[in-house]
């Protein structure tokens, strides 16, 4: 399930992220859907493992993607 996440939302972020270079309409849907999936499925995959490199992996994913949402859609804190 989770890797059906990750494969359906990488494509996404990464053509808003294209849309938003190119001043395109729709880029801002695009990058939210994208990487907020992203962080969706990091989380989905990694966490449940239970150990320190799982929580590591899914967590810092999730926040990193998060805060390149925030960067790219100039989202204010």
């Amino acid at each position: 399930m989770a890797d059906m996440v990750l494969l359906y939302s990488l494509p996404v972020a990464i053509l808003g992220a294209i849309f938003k270079y190119m001043h395109y309409p729709y880029a801002n849907p695009m990058l939210i859907i994208g990487l907020s999936s992203v962080a969706m499925g990091a989380l989905l995959k990694y966490v449940p493992e239970k150990t320190a490199e799982g929580y590591l992996m899914g967590f810092g994913i999730a926040i990193a993607s998060i805060l390149v949402l925030f960067k790219l859609v100039h989202f204010s804190f």
